[in-house]
């Protein structure tokens, strides 16, 4: 059925805020999670042949084409608005995800004996909000990548222009995350700094009092 194939457009996607999250795990494992909100609003407005888009929605929602697959859903009614998440884990078919083959107008998903390869580009078909937030954390090593934020080992790409799309991401097979050293060596100069200036401090303050008393 048509609106059960476009469950993105006409539930996930058309809320006030909307995360697509997906945790990387390796071998295959990948855990997608959809969180947001709709207002009640929205929802009381949202009617169509005498059944709400919104509740149809909510019992067939699949993460696999085909409808296949089942979402482990949560849903919690708050004052004028509904929180919602949907979370599935792939086990070697993230190919057979129903968001990024909906959604995205091209998908090249590939491998080779190193790396894993991610690309996900033109015409975004499900901007039925002002953004879109997608978030990718990976377990193993980052690569290349072309996100617009970067925190630590999750990478943030937001989606606010329907005509045109484009996330590329490129992940080690074998190489696990870990912060640089660069970073590390960086925050631990900043804690020497702030001791050494602290003791510096420390001295002057002493030296000070010590010229004032013998003046006296």
């Amino acid at each position: 059925m048509k609106k059960r194939y476009l469950i993105l457009m006409l539930l996930l996607l058309s809320g006030c805020t909307v995360n697509y999250n997906l945790d990387i795990e390796g071998n295959g494992i990948y855990k997608e999670t959809i969180t947001g909100t709709v207002t009640n609003e929205e929802l009381d407005n949202n009617n169509s042949t005498d059944i709400n888009d919104f509740s149809y929605n909510l019992n067939f929602a699949t993460p696999l084409i085909r409808d296949e697959g089942e979402y482990a859903k949560e849903i919690i009614d708050k004052k004028g608005y509904k929180e919602f998440s949907y979370s599935y884990v792939f086990d070697n078919n993230y190919d057979k995800s129903n968001i990024i083959n909906t959604c995205f107008s091209g998908v090249l998903l590939s491998d080779d004996d190193e790396f894993y390869y991610y690309d996900f580009y033109g015409p975004f078909k499900c901007l039925y909000t002002d953004k879109i937030n997608i978030n990718v954390t990976s377990k193993y090593a980052v690569i290349e990548n072309n996100a617009d934020k970067v925190n630590k080992n999750t990478y943030t790409w937001i989606i606010d222009n329907e005509d045109d799309s484009d996330i590329h991401l490129v992940v080690s097979k074998d190489v696990l995350y870990q912060e640089t050293k660069e970073k590390k060596i960086f925050t631990s100069f900043r804690i020497v700094g702030f001791i050494i200036l602290v003791v510096l401090s420390l001295i002057t303050y002493l030296l000070y009092r010590k010229k004032n008393s013998d003046e006296i």
